[in-house]
């Protein structure tokens, strides 16, 4: 008797197989598998989203679903974080990203206090600026330049 498959029997296979992960009931269009950056952030359709410190250099699953990104730890398939998906902001910061007790792989991140809020707010006040941004290409000799070119001939 012939199998589908090269393994042999379906007594075989059936060693092999795992169940479906329960978060595979909500429908996405795109999965991507990437690695957390250490500043804890990864990259999903030109955007920056915050994930758990403990998962520093570890690879994730980005599931872009039709109005929101689930990251999913894909060795135990616990959901890690829910974002909006398509929003205006570039950035998206999650600050309970930063807590939490670290592990004998990474120690968790000092706290800033202060400092965070500080650096969230340039964040949200830059993502508004580059959001309404043009990039103008300008070709030609500065002006800047044009004094200390004139000073340099006029020694010559």
């Amino acid at each position: 008797m012939r199998t589908a498959t090269g393994f042999g029997s379906p007594m075989t296979e059936r060693a092999l197989l795992r169940p479906l992960p329960a978060l595979m009931s909500q429908a996405f269009e795109l999965v991507k598998t990437v690695t957390v950056a250490k500043d804890c952030t990864i990259r999903f359709e030109g955007r920056s989203y915050t994930v758990p410190f403990v998962h520093v250099g570890t690879m994730v699953e980005a599931r872009g679903c039709c109005d929101h990104l689930q990251i999913v730890d894909p060795a135990s398939g616990t959901l890690l974080r829910t974002y909006p998906r398509g929003t205006s902001q570039r950035v998206l910061i999650d600050p309970t990203c930063y807590d939490g007790p670290g592990t004998d792989r990474v120690l968790p991140p000092q706290p800033l206090g202060a400092m965070a809020r500080k650096l969230e707010s340039i964040a949200a006040i830059l993502d508004r600026l580059l959001h309404a941004s043009h990039v103008l290409n300008i070709k030609g000799r500065s002006y800047r330049l044009r004094d200390l070119e004139a000073s340099l001939h006029a020694r010559d």
